[in-house]
């Protein structure tokens, strides 16, 4: 992370999420010379993600600097992520380059402290993991198992036809998966550290799968919980 004054977890006065981003947006277009340093859109999240995302910051789960680079406070790869890019510059939007906001990586970091909050200590969370950083957040036992697995998304309507489709999937495309979401799955649901569940959050989406490894293709059964640890 760059040498800037983080946070140090403390929200401070900054406990609206609104202003907190927008802040952010400031320093962010500042350093890297954008032509904008307004925020297009802000709202979207909801109250329920925006609440569990300032949680994590007066935590210190997540440490972030002024311009929305943050890092989890135990993370083994020890790595600098942003909630923020640069749209017309980095992200190929055309248009005056200004900051935008990853959505997703708040909607992965709301899940991370709401896992917290139901009892697992950090040393069992791992953070946009996986061979391919297929899992946002995997919760393991400590003994080789994964109780769950979590997929987050700005998008419910997004999520919620990648579960449907998934709910159609062939045995052969399970096997040889091609598409984002085929692969995701397969890397959830195949090896000896399967997942036992599937939590797909977003913003206007919330729903625990029961991973149903009896069948040929495994399946997600809607209606689980998560777990809390043993």
């Amino acid at each position: 992370m760059s040498a800037r004054r983080p946070n140090d977890g403390r929200v401070g006065a900054a406990t609206d999420f609104e202003h907190l981003v927008r802040g952010w947006a400031e320093r962010f277009a500042r350093d890297r010379d954008l032509d904008r340093a307004d925020l297009e859109q802000v709202s979207g999240l909801g109250a329920r993600i925006e609440g569990s995302v300032l949680r994590c910051i007066a935590q210190g789960l997540v440490i972030v600097d002024d311009a929305g680079t943050f890092r989890l406070r135990r993370d083994p790869r020890d790595r600098d992520l942003n909630f923020l890019s640069a749209a017309g510059l980095e992200s190929g939007i055309p248009g005056p380059s200004r900051p935008t906001l990853n959505w997703e990586y708040f909607v992965k970091v709301a899940a991370y402290v709401e896992l917290v909050e139901a009892g697992w200590p950090t040393s069992r969370l791992a953070f946009q993991t996986g061979a391919n950083n297929f899992v946002d957040v995997l919760v393991n036992r400590g003994d080789g198992t994964v109780p769950l697995v979590v997929e987050a998304r700005w998008s419910g309507d997004e999520l919620r036809r990648s579960i449907a489709m998934l709910g159609e999937l062939s045995y052969e495309r399970w096997r040889a998966p091609m598409s984002l979401d085929e692969r995701k799955f397969a890397e959830w649901t195949r090896g000896a550290a399967a997942a036992e569940r599937l939590w797909a959050l977003a913003p206007d989406h919330d729903e625990v799968y029961d991973i149903d490894h009896l069948h040929r293709v495994p399946r997600l059964v809607p209606g689980g919980r998560i777990p809390t640890p043993s």
